[in-house]
């Protein structure tokens, strides 16, 4: 995992990349809360989203396959953690 600098909106947490049919995006978690940094295209034009919206506030603006695809890894990304974790 890659970090951003701070001007992504990410302050320091781990940088994510997800891929569906050749387009990824670039995101992060902080406080259960899933934010885009960006998608790149196929053709590798990047759009950055200003303020790392949330996933949610993304749902118009990537793929919903990649939409979801984001979800889905950070749901079990969570559910590993909480495997590791001593009760």
């Amino acid at each position: 995992m890659k970090r951003l600098p701070t001007d992504t909106g990410a302050r320091g947490e781990d940088i994510r990349t997800t891929e569906h049919d050749g387009i990824t995006a670039t995101w992060f978690a902080r406080d259960g809360v899933i934010r885009v940094v960006g998608v790149r295209d196929t053709d590798d034009a990047e759009t950055l989203f200003d303020g790392a919206p949330s996933l949610g506030e993304c749902f118009d603006r990537m793929p919903r396959k990649l939409w979801d695809r984001v979800r889905f890894q950070h749901r079990d990304e969570r559910v590993s953690e909480g495997a590791r974790s001593p009760n």
